[in-house]
């Protein structure tokens, strides 16, 4: 009777998706520093980060999802080695692509969701975030929803009103507070 739960294309089946899952996230996470970094360029005095967010971003994209990268691949290598000696490994690393896809699915679910909340800079009465930037005279209304989850922003872009929702805190929201109220 052959144990045998796997074979040497289900394996590399499975890599080639965890390659695929791996090559997305990647992508988003190196276009969300890239982002961070340009903003650090500007030498803004004045600025704001979460430091909890920033924290949390920093445990789940660089440090959570690096290592699983590195054990996954070392389980795919070992799993193709010992095929037919170990047959727990090829379990083992399937295992561990999966959970590698959903933390991906939730770094990117992560990124696109409080992204704009990390870090913020005033640059020549400007508000620059991650994807916008906001100039003090079209702010139309900084407001926080009745639950203060979420941060409101509506303020002209073209003729247009347009409303961005960061992650709500209070040093947040003063911050905006205080640049609206500081250049009148």
């Amino acid at each position: 009777m052959n144990n045998q739960f796997f074979n040497t294309t289900d394996i590399i089946i499975g890599f080639m998706f965890f390659l695929l899952a791996s090559s997305i996230h990647y992508f988003f996470v190196i276009n969300y520093y890239l982002k961070i970094r340009k903003l650090k360029l500007f030498k803004s005095e004045k600025y704001y980060k979460n430091k909890k967010l920033s924290l949390i971003f920093n445990i789940f994209i660089n440090y959570l999802s690096d290592v699983l990268y590195i054990s996954v691949i070392i389980f795919f290598t070992l799993s193709i080695i010992y095929i037919n000696k170990i047959y727990y490994l090829s379990l083992i690393f399937t295992f561990m692509y999966l959970i590698f896809s959903i933390i991906a699915i939730n770094n990117i679910i992560l990124i696109f969701m409080y992204s704009e909340s990390v870090y913020l800079i005033i640059y020549e009465n400007n508000i620059v975030t991650l994807n916008n930037i906001i100039t003090k005279n079209n702010i139309l209304k900084v407001d926080n929803d009745v639950k203060r989850k979420k941060l409101q922003i509506s303020f002209l872009d073209d003729n247009e009103e347009v409303i961005i929702k960061l992650k709500y805190t209070w040093k947040l929201k003063d911050f905006f507070t205080e640049f609206i109220d500081s250049h009148k």
